[in-house]
Parts: C-alpha cells; structure tokens; sequence
C-alpha cells in the first residue's frame, strides 16, 4: 500500500510529499510504501552470514 503526506496551507498553496521517514518507497521515490521488511526476505535469510572479502593491501 502506498501512501503520500498533503499539507494544504493558509494561502490555499497544496504540497504533497513522500514521508521523510519511510523505510520504502515507491519505484520512483514519490510515494512511501507500507511494507513487512521481513515478507521480503529470500528463502534462508535468517541463516546467511556475512563473509567479507579479503582484498591483499597494496605496497
């Protein structure tokens, strides 16, 4: 579900915004969305561990 900010001003002036907060956002970043992070975890996620890789120093 996606969901935007409207703030209508004295002068009648409308300024819709994406929520400055939100965690996603829409494809081009002009609606906030309201998603589960966790839904879009791949299949084993919770088992993956992070293995840097080792680049040698340069002398």
């Amino acid at each position: 579900m996606y969901y935007m900010y409207r703030a209508v001003f004295e002068d009648g002036t409308l300024n819709e915004a994406a929520d400055p907060y939100a965690k996603a956002v829409s494809a081009n970043g002009v609606r906030s969305a309201i998603v589960d992070l966790q839904d879009t975890d791949p299949e084993g996620w919770d088992r993956d561990v992070s293995r840097p890789c080792r680049i040698p120093p340069m002398l």
